[in-house]
């Protein structure tokens, strides 16, 4: 028993179609039993099984051969009625042209973060989209599928590359627009934090999930988002410290609460996560010092609807409005602050 087995009938009886996988390594007995029950399970399921893969990255990890992976999908191919394919990272499919002609479909792994030149949140998406393009030029007319992409929430920067819960719901959110837009074809990974692949990968590779190993939402797909733990509650703050945060691909710079100068007074503000710092026209959020405080002035973020409002921050027995001596707040009223 490999696991395979099981997971036709757990897909039916959540109302999902599935992709079977076969694992393909080193070890050629392992091997044939894996293909051995695709075939049986992709036969005896077709209500639910939509295609095979025979392998996964077999060739980035140098397992087998090139020629013995064409032979594995050939045979698959004579024994199942739906598609064949096989996935791994683009370059690997550049670097084995055998390959494309054996399936019916290419399985495409496009994950900026992990290339050997790593790219920066900013150049993620354009790179994504120039290799989906060359594979669709390159390989027509067989359907390409982006197997797998995203990005990590938590772990190690690679050079550029830096890994944060703001940044990989940019990534996510900007790819399926591009391609919902272009009709590509797609896999998101993946639906949760998987803390096991941390032993193989490193503390980012337990990081790539929408949603966290407890099952609860990351705030990957929509809404607001932040990488400070706990930011949708209020804050309610009595003496120092700071709440300086960052937010959806910015950071407050200030501190924007702490003493009023006896020693007791706190101050409630609105939810400062729906602002940012930006490149990309989000509106701009600064702090007005008002005696020992620092809070929000003018315009404040009403995060329940994503718009900035002009309702005035509440005052506050013996502090003067005009004690402007920080920049003050920029929101541009009306503005969809968080949408990417």
């Amino acid at each position: 028993m490999t696991g395979l087995e099981a997971i036709p009938a757990l897909a039916r009886q959540h109302g999902l179609k599935v992709m079977l996988g076969a694992w393909v390594d080193a070890n050629p007995v392992d091997t044939d039993r894996e293909v051995t029950k695709l075939i049986a399970a992709a036969n005896a399921n077709p209500d639910v099984v939509t295609a095979v893969i025979v392998g996964n990255e077999t060739l980035l990890r140098k397992e087998v051969t090139e020629a013995r992976l064409v032979e594995l999908i050939e045979r698959v191919k004579r024994e199942v009625r739906v598609p064949v394919t096989y996935a791994d990272v683009w370059e690997f499919w550049l670097q084995h042209p055998s390959l494309a002609p054996a399936v019916d479909f290419l399985t495409l792994h496009l994950l900026p973060y992990w290339e050997d030149d790593p790219r920066s949140i900013d150049d993620a998406l354009a790179h994504v989209a120039n290799v989906r393009r060359v594979f669709g030029q390159r390989f027509a007319p067989k359907n390409i599928l982006i197997g797998e992409t995203g990005w990590p929430s938590e772990g190690r920067q690679r050079e550029t590359a830096v890994p944060s819960r703001v940044n990989e719901a940019r990534f996510i959110r900007g790819f399926v627009a591009q391609a919902e837009i272009e009709g590509w074809q797609y896999n998101l990974i993946e639906a949760f934090d998987q803390p096991w692949k941390r032993a193989n990968e490193g503390a980012v590779g337990g990081y790539w999930g929408l949603y966290d190993a407890d099952r609860q939402d990351k705030g990957i797909l929509e809404g607001p988002v932040s990488d400070l733990p706990h930011w949708q509650a209020w804050c309610r703050f009595r003496g120092g410290g700071g709440c300086g945060r960052r937010c959806l691909g910015g950071r407050f710079g200030r501190r924007c609460c702490g003493r009023d100068g006896r020693g007791d007074r706190g101050f409630w503000f609105q939810r400062f996560e729906a602002c940012r710092f930006s490149r990309n026209d989000f509106g701009l959020c600064r702090f007005e010092r008002l005696g020992g405080f620092r809070r929000f002035d003018g315009r404040l973020c009403d995060v329940r609807g994503l718009r900035a409002t002009e309702q005035p921050p509440e005052q506050h027995d013996g502090h003067d409005e005009s004690d402007n001596r920080d920049n003050p707040v920029f929101l541009k009223p009306g503005h969809d602050l968080l949408r990417l």
